[in-house]
């Protein structure tokens, strides 16, 4: 029977939101991870600083605060995922899921990133022998012959 690591050096990848003060806190990892020098943001430096260092896009930055706004008001605990990819401090994009985790209803949400760049790049390759002959490198059978069909 195969054991799962329940942790891992990325789950340290932590963001507290104070949604009452309105204000993000880092957690030291994600410094480190993303090379931030405040650990404590409010909400419109916090994106500013991610667009400016070109770690996040305006278009995940949308992504992000969509995800936030969707349990933010809930009444009791709620929570969230999304997919997203960031650039880390090596400039090297990385897949990661965040979990968002509205802790204290209206008061704190926890936002948990997970790298899941190794799960995204073995889908990937799945996709592309499924899809191309190892061999050859040319299509498969059955995606020549539906390409022909069309």
């Amino acid at each position: 029977m195969r054991e799962y690591k329940a942790h891992s050096t990325d789950s340290k990848l932590i963001i507290s939101y104070d949604l009452e003060k309105g204000l993000y806190t880092v957690s030291e990892d994600f410094s480190v991870m993303f090379p931030i020098e405040n650990q404590e943001f409010s909400k419109d430096s916090f994106y500013d600083e991610l667009l400016q260092m070109g770690r996040l896009s305006p278009e995940l930055s949308n992504k992000f605060q969509n995800a936030i706004g969707k349990i933010e008001n809930s009444e009791h605990q709620a929570a969230s995922s999304e997919e997203i990819y960031l650039r880390n401090r090596t400039d090297e994009l990385a897949w990661y899921r965040m979990d968002f985790i509205l802790t204290v209803p209206k008061k704190q949400i926890i936002i948990c990133f997970t790298n899941i760049t190794d799960s995204v790049k073995y889908t990937q390759h799945l996709l592309k022998i499924s899809r191309f002959d190892e061999l050859t490198g040319l299509y498969t059978k059955k995606v020549f012959n539906s390409t022909m069909d069309k």
